[in-house]
């Protein structure tokens, strides 16, 4: 069982790795009652432990988009992924390789959102 869904994790994750990095002015998750400009939505596609062989690979895949809510224009779409070893065939083991395919996807995500958020910025008004 999960003590939390991967997509409310992984969407948790991805707000406290933008706001420390200090881009956006704001960053916070839909529903808290904070509309922006940009709209980042956060699909989970696969969370597995593959463990066709032992001990396994976790993978790890998402998709993103980024949308601008004042042009409600689609910036852009894309999607992420990575696979991590399993060191161990335990729950531990396959939690520690999901943690480590969800960071590498997270940095992956994290790069993408600041380069589409400068390209989406309006021109300066003269």
């Amino acid at each position: 069982t999960w003590s939390d869904r991967p997509s409310n994790r992984l969407s948790q994750l991805l707000v406290d790795r933008l706001s420390a990095r200090r881009t956006f002015a704001s960053v916070t998750l839909a529903g808290r009652g904070v509309a922006g400009d940009l709209q980042l939505n956060l699909s989970v596609d696969d969370f597995v432990h593959d463990a066709a062989t032992s001990p396994g690979t976790a993978r790890v895949e998402v998709t993103a988009e980024m949308i601008d809510r004042g042009a409600r224009r689609l910036v852009a779409r894309q999607s992420f992924s990575a696979t991590a070893p399993v060191a161990e065939a335990n729950s531990a083991g396959a939690a520690a390789a999901l943690s480590a395919a969800s960071s590498r996807v997270l940095d992956q995500l994290v790069a993408w959102a600041e380069a589409n958020a400068t390209s989406a910025a309006p021109a300066p008004a003269r």
